[in-house]
């Protein structure tokens, strides 16, 4: 160990002996005291709107009109893109010409099978013939009605040519150009529908156990230097990843318009590691010959405010966030010298400096 005689002993040649005996060297001190032992853990993701939907349309043909762009805002029901209608309207047209058609048919048919009714009541028409003009009726009838449904669906499919939003948001995304051929189905924009954005993150298997939904985090994004959101964890994964992690989704617990859907993300978790345990902070050990100490310190009652700094061998632990874990050598209570290690030896006297 790297002794200080030779230093003390030319200091002493140099001064006099009433200043060497008033002389107390000043230190810094902290009071030990067991914590929870925890430890803070990143884990990267990326933001992501809380609804987030792609919008479609359910048949296919030539975009006529966008009227968004990427950042508009817009509301339920607002329009957002139109196809081309002119196949659709010939359709929905050729379907209401089948109903006339089919009316006209089953007109014909009501009257022909009242026709042979009148004549079987009075003996001139044969039970035969009665079938016979009631089934054609019947079957004017339900072509009547699968006419109708044709119609139904031709108008049906018209209105698949006008996309709306169906929920209020923000356009994130704008896939297509107007005159561009699409099928049903196919992405048009996407849209975003809240700023309270999420956070998904992957998080180890060893830990995921320590996770609970309703619990508070901190997320801080790249792109928004010197600021933290808080968060609360929504979705806890059951199932792991090809990855072997689970997934883990959190929410900002405000509204954050800078915040948007893709950027960058750390989530600072914080996780409990069970039994309390001793950490100071690093600056308080010094190393000798692969061995860690502190200088503890011991109060002299006949001397007030005055301690014996005592070398004292410690066994560390894990460094973490905080300072550095000791596993043995402390108990909660010692004073540590915090400032002014590098100067002292074992036995010396020692004085609180003010603070």
């Amino acid at each position: 160990m790297r002794r200080f005689w030779p230093l003390l002993f030319l200091l002493s040649s140099c001064t006099s002996e009433q200043e060497e005996v008033d002389f107390i060297r000043p230190v810094r001190y902290e009071v030990v005291e067991t914590a929870q032992e925890t430890g803070l853990r990143f884990f990267s993701g990326y933001a992501k709107a809380d609804v987030e939907t792609n919008l479609s349309f359910r048949v296919r043909g030539r975009i006529e009109g966008i009227y968004v762009r990427v950042g508009s805002i817009v509301r339920r029901g607002d329009p957002i893109a139109r196809l081309d209608p002119k196949d659709y309207i010939l359709e929905v047209q050729e379907a209401e010409a089948r109903v006339l058609d089919a009316e006209a048919q089953l007109r014909k048919a009501e009257a022909n099978y009242g026709r042979i009714r009148n004549l079987y009541e009075t003996e001139s028409a044969s039970r035969a013939e009665l079938d016979a003009a009631r089934m054609e009726y019947e079957s004017g009838a339900a072509g009547v009605k699968a006419s109708r449904t044709r119609h139904s669906l031709a108008k049906i499919q018209l209105s698949y040519t006008e996309l709306e939003a169906p929920l209020s948001g923000a356009i994130a995304t704008k896939d297509v150009e107007i005159n561009e051929n699409v099928e049903a189905g196919q992405p048009i924009v996407t849209l975003n529908s809240d700023e309270r954005v999420k956070v998904t993150i992957a998080m180890p298997e060893n830990l995921i156990s320590e996770i609970r939904e309703g619990a508070e985090v901190d997320v801080f994004f790249t792109s928004i230097p010197g600021r933290s959101f808080v968060a609360t964890v929504t979705e806890v994964g059951v199932a792991r990843t090809a990855s072997t992690t689970f997934p883990v989704t959190v929410q900002l617990n405000k509204e954050s318009p800078e915040v948007r859907s893709g950027m960058s993300a750390e989530v600072l978790f914080e996780f409990s590691r069970g039994d309390e345990t001793i950490i100071i902070p690093g600056y308080a050990l010094f190393e000798d010959e692969g061995k860690r100490y502190v200088f503890v310190l011991e109060d002299i009652p006949e001397e007030r405010g005055v301690f014996i700094a005592h070398l004292t061998e410690v066994e560390i632990g894990d460094i973490i966030t905080e300072g550095v874990m000791i596993k043995k050598g402390l108990n909660s209570g010692d004073k540590i010298v915090t400032a002014g290690v590098q100067f002292l030896v074992d036995g010396q006297k020692v004085r609180l400096a003010e603070k």
